[in-house]
């Protein structure tokens, strides 16, 4: 039998209960604290993902202000070609410019904003070569000296010498000498068949004659597809991967971009908009929002395993940072960096990637050339939403 000293009275049975009662108050309080805290943060990622967040919001306002720019060149160059016109004489000419604004607001609607840009440089660029291509000869016999126009006269050929292009003019032979001079001759190339055929201009282009394209393939090959990943690329991947981030390496995802793209069959702008909906043993799934093909417009999911061919998981280190960057970022997609959760673009990605492969270190790229490759995002949504 214990003793028990005086100055330390044996505590009642009525003492020891209200201790249980206060520690299973205690427990019953922080249980309740966490339930909270995780319906909260459920509720604020389901709010996110009915409702997107400001910052989704001004990225959307950006882009259509860039369409609505885009229409506002595509449309003239719809009038000068006259396109529709040979359809419609008798329609007058302001009935005639709001149906052609109509149907490029439904055109730029549904196409990629990066596709529209390279219109534009195609059409910026047409514009100048057919300007060049018709300026009137300059007769080289001899000419009799004229008096100086009037005023009146001289406005008047000022007036003459601004008057809009005739694009129904344009001809085959036309169209391959712009072409054959272009500097970048297959972006020129996509650029005049898709504004010929979305355009609806009235040009013929089935027999124009396109500058031969190389073969892409990096085995000296004949196909038209893209180099594929061999599998030591993709061992070497995954070694980088690990090391990065077992040293919580700032571009850690930059790889796990690359890694996304090999087994998810993915091109990058779609990695840069994707983001993750489902983590199950040894495998995660993703939903790209937007794919590239007019028939995948709405999107399409994709999946990867976690386990890189050493057996490390890198789906542990990834979700602690999308956790970490916070549910209101959650649709802005899951290539970022881990210090600040600022977004890695495209060309930051390749020489992440470069630098892997060639063997060097990411971390050791200096900071100076990842801002001149473009590795901060500078404001701008350039791929996310790119072709």
């Amino acid at each position: 039998m214990a003793v028990i000293s005086p100055r330390q009275p044996q505590a009642t049975r009525g003492h020891r209960k209200d201790r249980v009662e206060v520690a299973h108050s205690n427990r019953t309080l922080a249980q309740e604290r966490r339930k909270n805290a995780s319906k909260a943060y459920y509720d604020k990622r389901m709010a996110t993902l009915r409702k997107p967040g400001k910052t989704e919001r001004d990225d959307q306002d950006a882009m259509d202000r860039q369409k609505a720019s885009l229409c506002e060149i595509l449309v003239p160059f719809m009038a000068d070609a006259k396109a529709l016109r040979e359809d419609n004489p008798t329609v007058n000419e302001e009935d005639y410019l709001e149906a052609l604004r109509r149907r490029v607001r439904v055109l730029v609607a549904k196409s990629e904003l990066q596709t529209l840009h390279k219109a534009r440089s195609t059409v910026d660029e047409f514009r100048e070569f057919w300007a060049d291509r018709r300026k009137p000869e300059v007769s080289t016999g001899s000419v009799k000296p004229e008096a100086s126009p009037s005023p009146s006269e001289s406005s008047h050929a000022d007036v003459k010498d601004v008057a809009p292009p005739d694009f129904s003019l344009v001809e085959q032979i036309d169209l391959e000498a712009f072409l054959a001079n272009h500097q970048f001759k297959p972006r020129a190339t996509a650029g005049l068949f898709w504004l010929a055929k979305n355009l609806q201009l009235p040009w013929v282009m089935e027999g124009v004659l396109a500058p031969q394209r190389q073969a892409k393939s990096a085995l000296g090959l004949e196909a038209d597809q893209a180099p594929v990943a061999e599998p030591i690329m993709i061992f070497k991947l995954g070694e980088t991967l690990q090391l990065m981030m077992e040293t919580n390496d700032p571009l850690m995802l930059a790889t796990l971009a690359s890694y996304l793209m090999c087994y998810g069959c993915m091109r990058v702008a779609h990695v840069l908009r994707s983001f993750p909906v489902r983590r199950q043993h040894g495998w995660v799934s993703g939903f790209c929002p937007k794919g590239k093909q007019s028939r995948l417009r709405s999107g399409f999911f994709w999946g990867s395993p976690t386990k890189t061919h050493s057996g490390f998981d890198w789906s542990n280190k990834f979700f602690e940072l999308f956790e970490a960057r916070g549910a209101e970022h959650y649709m802005k997609g899951a290539i970022f960096r881990a210090d600040n959760f600022e977004r890695i673009n495209e060309m930051g990605i390749a020489t992440t990637m470069k630098a892997a492969l060639l063997g060097g270190n990411p971390a050791g790229i200096p900071h100076q050339l990842l801002l001149a490759q473009g590795m901060r995002d500078r404001g701008t949504d350039d791929e996310v939403h790119g072709d």
